[in-house]
């Protein structure tokens, strides 16, 4: 039997995505597919499914998981569990298996979310909200930027305040910027871009 496991995702969900293999000459009945998760850590999906695998085939599952407290995987590297896994054959015993702990390493960013409504009204106005995460082992200072209103073709319009300045975040800290936006035109809508500094004199331009 052969084990792949390849570990990617974001900073607020980890994804382990695991493949057996079955190498023997005999069919294979895998009752167990789980992961043992580190403390402080919880699975969003379901573990306990069995797979019957014959000479050859192969089985997938992909381990959706995030922290209890649903805060940031912030840099540095990170613990998740092992894998544990058993089965029966014909004429043999139960066979168990644990993987060593996997582990994933995130570099630090300043990330931006926002939240908008799905669809929008021509020249109706609508409630933002920008989420800026600091996933950076240090505390920065950061401004941010709204782009202003360049000329009538552009097709989105940040509506008030279109500076801020002084967020102090912490590492792993979340901060909501509510704004409001109008569109002016029909179609796909791209927004106008935003700019956030650190206090460091890093630059990151998001749109």
């Amino acid at each position: 039997m052969v084990l792949t496991i390849y570990i990617y995702g974001d900073s607020k969900i980890v994804l382990a995505d695991c493949t057996i293999e079955n190498t023997s000459e005999t069919d294979m009945n895998l009752t167990k597919f789980e992961i043992n998760l580190e403390s402080g850590l919880r699975s969003i999906d379901q573990n306990g499914d069995s797979f019957y695998l014959r000479p050859k085939q192969k089985c997938s599952k992909v381990f959706e998981i995030a922290k209890e407290d649903s805060n940031y995987f912030t840099e540095g590297v990170h613990k998740i569990g092992a894998i544990s896994l058993e089965w029966k054959r014909q004429f043999s015993s139960i066979g168990r298996l644990q993987s060593a702990v996997l582990e994933t390493t995130r570099s630090g960013n300043l990330e931006l979310k926002i939240e908008t409504p799905e669809k929008v009204d021509l020249l109706s106005e609508y409630d933002i909200t920008l989420k800026l995460v600091n996933t950076n082992k240090v505390t920065v200072d950061v401004n941010l930027e709204l782009e202003k209103m360049l000329d009538f073709n552009q097709a989105v319009h940040f509506i008030g305040e279109l500076r801020f300045d002084n967020i102090l975040l912490s590492t792993g800290e979340e901060h909501k910027i509510s704004s409001r936006f109008l569109a002016s035109r029909r179609g796909p809508q791209f927004f106008p871009s935003i700019k956030a500094t650190s206090g460091q004199g890093d630059d990151q331009i998001m749109t």
